[in-house]
Protein backbone atom coordinates (compact mmCIF):
# COMPACT_ATOMS: atom_id res chain seq x y z
CA UNK A 1 0.00 0.00 0.00
CA UNK A 2 2.70 2.63 1.18
CA UNK A 3 4.84 1.63 -2.12
CA UNK A 4 1.57 2.22 -4.43
CA UNK A 5 1.18 5.67 -2.28
CA UNK A 6 4.60 6.23 -2.93
CA UNK A 7 4.76 5.21 -7.03
CA UNK A 8 1.94 7.51 -7.42
CA UNK A 9 3.18 10.43 -5.72
CA UNK A 10 5.95 10.17 -7.56
CA UNK A 11 4.02 9.97 -11.05
CA UNK A 12 2.28 13.53 -9.87
CA UNK A 13 6.00 15.31 -9.19
CA UNK A 14 6.93 14.03 -12.28
CA UNK A 15 3.86 15.05 -14.37
CA UNK A 16 3.72 18.46 -12.27
CA UNK A 17 7.51 18.93 -13.55
CA UNK A 18 6.17 18.13 -17.13
CA UNK A 19 3.54 20.43 -17.14
CA UNK A 20 5.57 22.98 -15.08
CA UNK A 21 8.42 22.21 -17.66
CA UNK A 22 6.00 22.61 -21.06
CA UNK A 23 4.25 26.02 -19.17
CA UNK A 24 7.92 27.64 -19.06
CA UNK A 25 8.66 26.40 -22.63
CA UNK A 26 5.11 27.88 -23.64
CA UNK A 27 5.42 31.20 -22.09
CA UNK A 28 9.08 31.98 -22.94
CA UNK A 29 7.86 31.02 -26.88
CA UNK A 30 4.86 33.44 -26.29
CA UNK A 31 7.50 36.06 -25.22
CA UNK A 32 9.91 35.55 -27.76
CA UNK A 33 6.98 35.96 -30.28
CA UNK A 34 6.40 39.40 -28.82
CA UNK A 35 9.10 40.54 -27.85
CA UNK A 36 9.63 39.84 -32.48
CA UNK A 37 6.70 41.63 -33.28
CA UNK A 38 7.70 44.28 -30.86
CA UNK A 39 10.53 44.27 -33.32
CA UNK A 40 9.22 44.24 -35.75
CA UNK A 41 6.81 47.24 -35.77
CA UNK A 42 9.56 49.44 -34.42
CA UNK A 43 11.59 48.47 -37.61
CA UNK A 44 8.50 48.89 -39.39
CA UNK A 45 7.77 52.67 -37.24
CA UNK A 46 11.62 53.12 -38.67
CA UNK A 47 11.06 52.90 -42.03
CA UNK A 48 7.59 54.30 -42.25
CA UNK A 49 9.01 57.61 -40.67
CA UNK A 50 12.17 57.51 -42.78
CA UNK A 51 9.77 56.80 -46.15
CA UNK A 52 7.71 60.25 -44.71
CA UNK A 53 11.01 62.03 -44.56
CA UNK A 54 12.03 61.10 -47.59
CA UNK A 55 8.65 61.75 -49.65
CA UNK A 56 8.38 64.85 -47.66
CA UNK A 57 11.51 66.45 -49.54
CA UNK A 58 10.22 65.13 -52.61
CA UNK A 59 6.90 66.91 -52.32
CA UNK A 60 9.26 70.09 -52.57
CA UNK A 61 11.55 68.66 -54.66
CA UNK A 62 10.23 66.08 -56.97
CA UNK A 63 13.41 66.26 -59.52
CA UNK A 64 14.92 63.99 -57.23
CA UNK A 65 12.93 60.87 -58.84
CA UNK A 66 14.88 58.22 -60.71
CA UNK A 67 12.10 56.61 -62.33
CA UNK A 68 8.84 56.79 -64.30
CA UNK A 69 7.19 55.16 -60.94
CA UNK A 70 9.11 57.99 -59.17
CA UNK A 71 7.70 60.37 -61.11
CA UNK A 72 3.96 59.28 -60.79
CA UNK A 73 4.64 58.57 -56.86
CA UNK A 74 5.68 62.25 -56.92
CA UNK A 75 2.50 63.44 -58.64
CA UNK A 76 0.70 62.03 -56.30
CA UNK A 77 2.63 63.09 -53.66
CA UNK A 78 2.42 67.03 -55.09
CA UNK A 79 -1.53 66.46 -55.24
CA UNK A 80 -1.73 65.79 -51.78
CA UNK A 81 0.62 68.45 -50.98
CA UNK A 82 -2.48 70.66 -53.07
CA UNK A 83 -5.36 69.07 -51.08
CA UNK A 84 -7.27 70.90 -49.26
CA UNK A 85 -7.79 67.68 -46.91
CA UNK A 86 -3.75 68.10 -46.09
CA UNK A 87 -4.22 71.92 -45.29
CA UNK A 88 -7.23 71.98 -43.81
CA UNK A 89 -6.43 73.17 -40.09
CA UNK A 90 -4.79 76.23 -42.45
CA UNK A 91 -8.23 77.08 -43.82
CA UNK A 92 -9.61 77.32 -40.43
CA UNK A 93 -7.22 79.27 -38.61
CA UNK A 94 -7.56 81.85 -41.61
CA UNK A 95 -11.36 81.64 -41.14
CA UNK A 96 -10.66 82.57 -37.68
CA UNK A 97 -9.28 85.49 -38.14
CA UNK A 98 -6.21 84.50 -35.69
CA UNK A 99 -3.36 86.17 -37.40
CA UNK A 100 -1.02 84.96 -34.73
CA UNK A 101 -2.20 80.67 -34.76
CA UNK A 102 -1.65 81.27 -39.01
CA UNK A 103 1.49 82.74 -38.46
CA UNK A 104 2.75 79.84 -35.71
CA UNK A 105 1.01 77.35 -38.60
CA UNK A 106 3.72 78.65 -41.42
CA UNK A 107 6.46 78.72 -39.28
CA UNK A 108 5.97 75.23 -37.55
CA UNK A 109 4.32 73.51 -40.32
CA UNK A 110 2.04 70.48 -39.78
CA UNK A 111 2.20 68.62 -36.37
CA UNK A 112 5.56 70.48 -35.83
CA UNK A 113 7.07 69.33 -39.49
CA UNK A 114 6.38 66.25 -40.97
CA UNK A 115 9.08 63.64 -40.42
CA UNK A 116 10.88 66.47 -37.82
CA UNK A 117 11.33 68.80 -40.85
CA UNK A 118 9.51 71.14 -39.66
CA UNK A 119 8.94 74.81 -41.64
CA UNK A 120 6.44 76.80 -43.43
CA UNK A 121 6.41 74.48 -46.54
CA UNK A 122 4.47 71.47 -45.18
CA UNK A 123 1.19 73.91 -45.43
CA UNK A 124 0.63 75.05 -49.15
CA UNK A 125 -0.86 78.66 -48.54
CA UNK A 126 -2.28 78.72 -52.47
CA UNK A 127 -4.08 75.27 -52.17
CA UNK A 128 -8.00 75.27 -53.24
CA UNK A 129 -10.59 73.78 -51.43
CA UNK A 130 -13.54 72.35 -53.83
CA UNK A 131 -14.75 75.92 -54.34
CA UNK A 132 -11.78 76.59 -55.56
CA UNK A 133 -11.00 79.41 -52.80
CA UNK A 134 -7.52 79.79 -51.44
CA UNK A 135 -6.51 80.75 -48.14
CA UNK A 136 -5.58 84.22 -49.15
CA UNK A 137 -9.05 85.01 -51.11
CA UNK A 138 -10.71 83.63 -47.83
CA UNK A 139 -8.26 86.28 -46.07
CA UNK A 140 -9.22 89.07 -48.54
CA UNK A 141 -13.65 88.32 -47.58
CA UNK A 142 -12.22 88.85 -44.29
CA UNK A 143 -11.06 92.00 -44.89
CA UNK A 144 -8.53 91.52 -42.79
CA UNK A 145 -5.13 93.34 -44.46
CA UNK A 146 -2.18 92.03 -41.46
CA UNK A 147 -3.71 88.34 -42.37
CA UNK A 148 -3.36 89.03 -46.00
CA UNK A 149 0.29 90.57 -45.90
CA UNK A 150 1.16 87.46 -43.74
CA UNK A 151 0.06 85.14 -46.56
CA UNK A 152 1.90 86.83 -48.95
CA UNK A 153 4.92 86.92 -47.20
CA UNK A 154 4.62 83.36 -46.56
CA UNK A 155 4.21 82.52 -50.68
CA UNK A 156 0.57 83.12 -51.99
CA UNK A 157 -0.20 84.31 -55.01
CA UNK A 158 -2.04 87.67 -55.60
CA UNK A 159 -2.11 86.44 -59.27
CA UNK A 160 -3.15 82.84 -59.14
CA UNK A 161 -1.42 80.62 -61.44
CA UNK A 162 -3.48 79.40 -64.60
CA UNK A 163 -6.41 76.90 -64.28
CA UNK A 164 -7.44 79.09 -60.99
CA UNK A 165 -11.07 79.32 -60.26
CA UNK A 166 -11.48 82.75 -58.16
CA UNK A 167 -9.06 85.46 -57.21
CA UNK A 168 -8.12 86.98 -54.16
CA UNK A 169 -8.21 90.62 -56.13
CA UNK A 170 -11.90 90.21 -56.83
CA UNK A 171 -12.81 89.15 -53.24
CA UNK A 172 -11.20 92.07 -51.90
CA UNK A 173 -13.22 94.42 -54.60
CA UNK A 174 -16.70 92.67 -53.24
CA UNK A 175 -16.11 93.71 -50.32
CA UNK A 176 -14.63 96.95 -51.39
CA UNK A 177 -11.66 96.76 -49.34
CA UNK A 178 -9.66 100.08 -50.73
CA UNK A 179 -6.53 98.91 -48.60
CA UNK A 180 -6.75 95.43 -50.06
CA UNK A 181 -7.26 96.69 -53.29
CA UNK A 182 -4.01 98.82 -53.53
CA UNK A 183 -2.08 95.75 -51.61
CA UNK A 184 -3.02 93.26 -53.98
CA UNK A 185 -2.31 95.48 -57.50
CA UNK A 186 0.82 96.17 -55.72
CA UNK A 187 1.55 92.54 -55.33
CA UNK A 188 1.18 91.61 -59.17
CA UNK A 189 -2.86 91.27 -59.41
CA UNK A 190 -4.42 91.12 -62.75
CA UNK A 191 -6.95 93.82 -62.62
CA UNK A 192 -8.86 92.28 -66.15
CA UNK A 193 -8.41 88.44 -64.49
CA UNK A 194 -11.79 86.53 -64.62
CA UNK A 195 -13.11 84.01 -62.14
CA UNK A 196 -15.95 81.60 -62.38
CA UNK A 197 -18.40 82.85 -64.92
CA UNK A 198 -15.95 85.57 -66.80
CA UNK A 199 -16.54 87.82 -63.49
CA UNK A 200 -13.45 90.44 -63.01
CA UNK A 201 -12.79 92.05 -60.22
CA UNK A 202 -14.11 95.35 -61.66
CA UNK A 203 -17.40 93.93 -61.29
CA UNK A 204 -16.91 92.64 -57.99
CA UNK A 205 -16.80 96.72 -57.30
CA UNK A 206 -19.78 96.99 -58.54
CA UNK A 207 -21.84 93.91 -56.95
CA UNK A 208 -21.07 93.83 -53.51
CA UNK A 209 -21.17 90.85 -51.49
CA UNK A 210 -24.96 91.45 -49.25
CA UNK A 211 -23.27 92.52 -46.13
CA UNK A 212 -21.40 95.37 -47.61
CA UNK A 213 -24.21 96.39 -50.29
CA UNK A 214 -26.77 97.03 -47.23
CA UNK A 215 -24.30 99.09 -45.28
CA UNK A 216 -25.17 102.81 -45.26
CA UNK A 217 -21.67 103.39 -46.99
CA UNK A 218 -22.71 100.95 -49.68
CA UNK A 219 -22.10 103.71 -52.52
CA UNK A 220 -18.89 104.75 -50.99
CA UNK A 221 -17.21 101.50 -50.52
CA UNK A 222 -18.26 100.84 -54.74
CA UNK A 223 -17.04 104.09 -55.48
CA UNK A 224 -13.54 103.60 -53.85
CA UNK A 225 -12.75 99.98 -55.57
CA UNK A 226 -13.70 101.32 -58.78
CA UNK A 227 -11.50 104.24 -58.51
CA UNK A 228 -8.82 102.36 -57.59
CA UNK A 229 -9.62 99.45 -60.49
CA UNK A 230 -9.81 102.30 -63.25
CA UNK A 231 -7.06 104.03 -61.58
CA UNK A 232 -4.81 101.20 -63.10
CA UNK A 233 -4.28 101.79 -66.69
CA UNK A 234 -4.74 97.84 -67.75
CA UNK A 235 -7.96 97.53 -66.45
CA UNK A 236 -10.48 97.44 -69.01
CA UNK A 237 -14.76 98.23 -68.23
CA UNK A 238 -15.57 97.12 -71.26
CA UNK A 239 -14.84 93.29 -70.53
CA UNK A 240 -18.63 91.94 -70.52
CA UNK A 241 -18.92 88.47 -68.05
CA UNK A 242 -20.32 84.99 -69.16
CA UNK A 243 -23.97 86.21 -68.83
CA UNK A 244 -23.18 89.01 -71.43
CA UNK A 245 -23.10 91.91 -68.44
CA UNK A 246 -20.14 95.15 -68.29
CA UNK A 247 -19.05 96.13 -64.61
CA UNK A 248 -21.54 99.09 -65.68
CA UNK A 249 -24.28 97.26 -66.09
CA UNK A 250 -23.95 95.31 -62.62
CA UNK A 251 -23.52 98.98 -61.26
CA UNK A 252 -26.47 99.83 -62.55
CA UNK A 253 -28.47 97.14 -61.28
CA UNK A 254 -27.36 98.27 -57.50
CA UNK A 255 -27.75 101.71 -58.20
CA UNK A 256 -24.00 102.94 -56.97
CA UNK A 257 -24.49 106.48 -58.46
CA UNK A 258 -20.79 107.40 -58.09
CA UNK A 259 -19.55 104.59 -59.60
CA UNK A 260 -21.79 104.69 -62.54
CA UNK A 261 -20.25 108.08 -63.38
CA UNK A 262 -16.74 107.43 -63.12
CA UNK A 263 -17.42 104.32 -65.57
CA UNK A 264 -19.42 106.42 -67.70
CA UNK A 265 -16.75 109.28 -67.85
CA UNK A 266 -13.83 105.87 -68.76
CA UNK A 267 -15.84 104.15 -70.83
CA UNK A 268 -16.48 107.80 -73.02
CA UNK A 269 -12.73 108.85 -72.52
CA UNK A 270 -11.42 105.11 -73.98
CA UNK A 271 -14.28 105.61 -76.88
CA UNK A 272 -12.61 109.17 -77.42
CA UNK A 273 -9.28 107.82 -77.66
CA UNK A 274 -9.91 104.89 -80.01
CA UNK A 275 -11.73 107.39 -82.60
CA UNK A 276 -9.00 109.70 -82.37
CA UNK A 277 -6.02 107.04 -82.60
CA UNK A 278 -8.20 105.68 -85.49
CA UNK A 279 -9.23 109.12 -87.02
CA UNK A 280 -5.50 109.69 -87.26
CA UNK A 281 -4.44 106.61 -88.89
CA UNK A 282 -7.25 107.00 -91.11
CA UNK A 283 -6.02 110.52 -91.80
CA UNK A 284 -2.15 109.88 -91.98
CA UNK A 285 -3.28 106.60 -94.41
CA UNK A 286 -5.41 109.32 -96.70
CA UNK A 287 -2.41 112.03 -97.19
CA UNK A 288 0.10 109.40 -97.63
CA UNK A 289 -2.04 107.97 -100.47
CA UNK A 290 -2.84 111.79 -101.72
CA UNK A 291 1.35 112.31 -101.65
CA UNK A 292 1.89 109.43 -103.43
CA UNK A 293 -0.73 109.99 -106.81
CA UNK A 294 0.86 113.31 -106.85
CA UNK A 295 4.47 111.77 -106.90
CA UNK A 296 3.27 109.62 -109.67
CA UNK A 297 1.69 112.78 -111.68
CA UNK A 298 4.71 114.41 -111.63
CA UNK A 299 7.14 111.16 -113.29
CA UNK A 300 4.31 111.58 -115.77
Amino acid sequence: MVTIETQSSSANDRNNAVSATLMTTTTTKVTSRIRAVVALLSLLSFFVVTLSSYRDSRILSPTSSSSSANEREDAALREAFHSYRLNAPLFEAVKSGDVELVRAMLRDGIGGGIGGGGGASFYNVNAEDANGITPLIEASLLGDVELVSVLLSAGARAQPLPGYRHTPLRAACLTGNARLIRLLLEEGADPNSRSEGGRTPLMGACYLRPRYDEGPDRNELSYGAVSLLLSDPRTDPSVENDFGETALDLCRERMYNKSMALLRERISGGKKKFWKAKGGKLLKNAVGKLRGKKKKRGKK
